[in-house]
């Protein structure tokens, strides 16, 4: 039985985030998770700081700025790549038995 190969654009499949982020501009998961700590911090001190708002970013917000977002892009970014290393291993061995 031959085995289907597997590409990181069947991962991506119907995601288009994934297709046109991932795929074509191929962003790394360092890179992702750098950006949404930019963007939480431009979004959460920056502009408001800028518009003369008072800073209202409380614990929970800075935790998710600083922690959470970072890491959900940086796992959004790494998955594909961990599932078709996952996937290829896989079959390898699968073949050798």
């Amino acid at each position: 039985m031959k085995l289907k190969t597997l590409s990181l654009s069947d991962i991506h499949g119907s995601d288009p985030l994934g297709r046109s982020v991932l795929g074509r501009m191929n962003i790394k998961p360092i890179s992702a998770a750098l950006f949404f700590l930019a963007s939480g911090v431009l979004y959460g001190f920056a502009l408001p700081a800028l518009w003369g708002f008072p800073l209202e970013a409380d614990g929970i917000n800075i935790l998710n700025i600083v922690l959470v977002f970072p890491t959900a892009g940086f796992f959004y970014a790494y998955q594909p790549q961990s599932i078709l290393r996952t996937y290829n291993s896989a079959t390898r061995f699968l073949r050798e038995n």
